[in-house]
């Protein structure tokens, strides 16, 4: 069978789980996730009440499947619009499989990904502490499912090596900069083909 993209709710669970932030409680009511604010300030003008998204407080609902998130006709998460989400305006008999830049853009610089690769690299240094080899290799079973071949491990460790110093560079001391190197890692992971594509 050809190789099949992720649809955009099942890639944001799939790096919510990754993350380790993924909440698994299943039922109840819907949930509505804190907008960006110029998307917020795209939908609701100036002269309309504040508060007209009203955001769930428990920030730990946050983080459930995307399956639970509240679906308003002209409001829409900037991951989900990317990947092909229908607008809810129209009928959709067949889900449309675009590419285009802003898939890649949102996938680097999107809120998400970035809190999310950062709960990554935390969630990977609880688990292996700065042990680089066992690091890797819980990084590619976490988000690719596999092992790491030997070429990519040298990648990744060279990587971590050279990111670190650059960051230490900038007067981050040690252990912080190699946090935020595995975060550059993570971040790299949850954006290859292989992560978001069924093969």
């Amino acid at each position: 069978m050809n190789r099949r993209r992720l649809e955009g709710e099942a890639l944001r669970d799939a790096m919510l789980a990754a993350g380790g932030t993924l909440n698994h409680q299943v039922g109840g009511p819907m949930i509505r996730v804190p907008l960006e604010p110029e998307v917020y300030d795209l939908i609701f003008s100036e002269g309309e009440p504040d508060g007209l998204w009203r955001v769930t407080p428990d920030a730990r609902q946050h983080t459930r499947r995307s399956i639970y998130l509240f679906a308003k006709r002209n409001v829409r998460q900037p991951l989900l619009e990317a990947f092909d989400q229908p607008d809810t305006l129209n009928s959709c008999p067949v889900r449309p499989v675009s590419t285009f830049a802003p898939q890649a853009l949102i996938l680097i610089n999107g809120p998400l990904a970035q809190t999310q690769s950062r709960a990554f690299a935390a969630r990977l240094l609880r688990e292996c502490g700065s042990n680089e080899t066992a690091l890797i290799e819980r990084a590619w079973r976490l988000a690719l499912g596999r092992p790491p071949r030997e070429d990519e491990a040298g990648i990744a460790r060279q990587f971590l090596h050279d990111q670190a110093a650059l960051l230490r560079g900038r007067t981050i001391d040690r252990e912080r900069a190699f946090s935020a190197a595995a975060a550059d890692l993570c971040l790299s992971l949850l954006n290859l083909n292989e992560f978001a594509y069924i093969n």
